[in-house]
């Protein structure tokens, strides 16, 4: 839920070490824009580039791997989905990519997470903020599915372009 998002991410803002704001970023784009982990860790600079004239930023999805997709030119020619937003959602990215550009070389990866310790990284914050002790990272892809579907007051087109894939699904998200 959104409360359980704001209890994590203060969970990660509690702790005034590197690894905290890092936690805090990579949460905060996963809880509000629905990327799988693999995805949120494979977010690259370069990725946000759209962002300073567009409402959209890419993802690499891993899902579409050897299909007939076309690929991306704006996107280095990968295969890749755009995550769409609103100007208020492209200020919360612009703070998180301007931090973390300045901890870290622009052009690189945004986070140094491997999927492990991002799943570590989650448990422990999770267990800070009192989650259930059952919940994932994946969580946080229906939470983003949740908030955007009651911000909508429906289900529809907005949260199956957010979250990338079939109405029928994204029903089950919410």
């Amino acid at each position: 839920s959104a409360d359980q998002l704001r209890r994590l991410l203060a969970a990660c803002r509690s702790c005034q070490d590197r690894w905290g704001r890092d936690a805090y970023d990579l949460f905060a784009i996963m809880g509000n824009f629905g990327p799988r982990i693999s995805e949120a860790l494979d977010l690259g600079f370069n990725d946000f580039q759209p962002l300073r004239q567009d409402l959209f930023f890419f993802v690499r999805t891993l899902k579409k791997r050897g299909k007939n997709v076309p690929k991306d030119p704006r996107a280095g020619g990968m295969v890749s989905d755009r995550i769409y937003v609103s100007e208020e959602e492209r200020g919360l990215l612009e703070e998180i990519v301007s931090h973390r550009s300045k901890m870290y070389r622009e052009g690189g990866k945004l986070f140094r997470f491997t999927p492990t310790a991002g799943r570590k990284a989650f448990a422990y914050f999770a267990g800070l903020a009192g989650l259930p002790v059952r919940t994932s990272p994946h969580s946080l892809r229906h939470t983003a599915a949740t908030m955007l579907t009651r911000a909508n007051n429906r289900i529809g087109i907005f949260a199956k372009v957010r979250l990338r894939h079939a109405l029928s699904a994204t029903e089950q998200y919410t």
